[in-house]
């Protein structure tokens, strides 16, 4: 025989649920308030999803010491969280509460939290408690309203990602119960950071980053800084910069010692100074395999082989060299595309292991993107055979379909490459083929190679009685692996395909 309850709290209470140990109301339209759960103590999970009208959670929610999941998702209503005491806690999920103003006092340390995700809420500012949290791993806040956090953000031990999507200001708190010496502290662990879409004051940027000297993964984009600061220089693990779309960002003042990959697509009131500093021989010369992207209307001079749309040929032997490739878009193409760079091989008409880096991103007028390679291909090539690679820009359209330039398409594509001398050895490198007849006049396929602008790869495949782009091997290189995919930044119909092709040539057996 059933029997049902009016839940007041006070019924709930007196009956005394010792064993109960798993309470689910989710998508109950009807709850408006949870009561006092006190009669329940051994409750581990507690779960109020998609309760819409639910508005007032009772105070004794916060000391169930066994407590493993409370799940308040989805619930569109509810404005406030009461203080927590759960030492036993493992999951807390409190997003998409739309009218959630304020993150809950955490009363004691709770070190089983792992993983906070605040997204779609209206939470104004984070307790200095959060600190208790003391294990916490990743912490990811999605706001509709300006956000303070407070400086004990700076204390957690093992915090490994830290992301916020406010779209709004972030502020730090002067907090009281911060002494000096810990306001000096840095949280050394964290090794990304993303700032996403945040309105961050020059100040606030320069203390973060003081704070997190280890990050090794800073996302900026769409951020409306006007100053990066000089101490980022002081991020001596930061690999990936990613500033893009931050349309005030003025001035660079110092770039991390171990950068490989800088986006800064969009960011077109960059000073021309800073624009120098990102275009820095010196700095494209350094070990590393450095790809960037910025606004720019020309390749540097010190790239000393330039062309304007029409391929760049260099024969090699021995090693691929270390080399450093500049491409600029001028104009608008017919219809909006993204660039594919690969590499793909030949070794005498024989197929070889391929390997391939998908990656895609969008191109953009008025742009310069600089890929620094070094023995690209991980091959150990035979002693005095001679290879030629050559670079140049095609259409691509529907992924797989390619095309060369129209002759009026290749002005608005500029052409640079840059042999890094004190990594490449210079007597095994050439950009004509004429010393190479004189060494050896038995070069296989040397003949008809003079103007290193002509269309190589077109005229191998054929003799080869192979097509593009399918013949050969192909070498694929992940210029940008952790930028947004064409998948994530819209769906395009035509792209542009930067290709490296290389060639080896054998002496004829007598």
């Amino acid at each position: 025989m059933s029997k049902v309850i009016e839940w007041d709290g006070e019924a709930f209470k007196m009956m005394e649920f010792v064993d109960l140990s798993v309470l689910d109301f989710s998508w109950n339209y009807w709850i408006k308030h949870i009561p006092d759960v006190s009669g329940a103590p051994n409750l581990k999970e507690l779960c109020f999803e998609g309760c819409e009208n639910l508005v007032k959670i009772d105070e004794s929610v916060g000391f169930l010491g066994k407590l493993i999941k409370l799940n308040v998702e989805c619930c569109t209503k509810l404005r406030n969280l009461p203080s927590l005491m759960l030492p036993s806690l493992r999951y807390l999920f409190i997003s998409t509460c739309y009218s959630l103003e304020s993150f809950p006092e955490i009363l004691g340390k709770m070190e089983n939290i792992r993983y906070l995700y605040m997204v779609r809420t209206s939470i104004r500012e984070l307790p200095y408690s959060i600190c208790n949290l003391t294990r916490l791993k990743e912490l990811s806040m999605e706001s509709f309203e300006n956000v303070v956090l407070p400086s004990s953000i700076f204390k957690f031990r093992e915090l490994g990602s830290l992301r916020f999507s406010i779209g709004h200001e972030v502020l730090l708190s002067n907090d009281e119960e911060d002494t000096e010496e810990e306001s000096s502290v840095s949280c050394s662990t964290p090794t990304c950071l993303d700032l996403f879409h945040c309105n961050l004051s020059d100040n606030f940027l320069g203390i973060f980053l003081a704070r997190f000297p280890n990050v090794q993964e800073l996302k900026l984009s769409h951020c409306d800084f006007t100053i990066l600061p000089a101490c980022i220089k002081n991020c001596h693990f930061l690999r990936i910069l990613d500033i893009c779309y931050c349309e005030n960002l003025k001035e660079i003042r110092g770039i991390p010692p171990k950068i490989e990959e800088l986006d800064a697509t969009g960011s077109t009131s960059l000073s021309c100074w800073s624009r120098e500093l990102l275009l820095n021989k010196k700095l494209h010369e350094e070990v590393g395999k450095k790809k960037f992207i910025l606004p720019g209307t020309s390749i540097p001079s010190w790239y000393e082989h330039q062309s304007s749309g029409q391929p760049i040929s260099l024969w090699f032997r021995n090693q691929f060299p270390a080399i450093s490739l500049s491409f600029l878009f001028k104009e608008e193409f017919e219809t909006h595309g993204v660039i594919l760079p690969q590499l793909k091989l030949v070794t005498n008409g024989n197929q070889h292991e391929s390997l391939r880096f998908p990656t895609i991103f969008d191109y953009r007028p008025g742009h310069i993107s600089i890929y620094d390679l070094e023995d690209i291909a991980g091959e150990q090539f035979q002693q005095n055979e001679w290879n030629q690679a050559v670079v140049y820009v095609s259409n691509s359209y529907e992924y797989f379909m390619r095309r060369q330039l129209r002759p009026e398409e290749m002005g608005n594509v500029e052409i640079g490459v840059h042999i890094i001398k004190e990594r490449s050895s210079m007597n095994d490198i050439q950009f004509t083929n004429s010393l190479l007849e004189k060494e050896d006049h038995n070069a296989a396929g040397m003949r008809g190679y003079h103007n290193h602008h002509i269309n190589m790869p077109e005229k191998r495949g054929r003799e080869l009685g192979l097509s593009l782009p399918e013949f050969g091997n192909n070498f694929y290189c992940d210029l940008f692996p952790h930028f947004p995919r064409s998948s994530e930044r819209g769906n395009c119909s035509c792209s542009l395909s930067i290709y490296i092709y290389i060639y080896f040539f054998f002496p004829e057996v007598k």
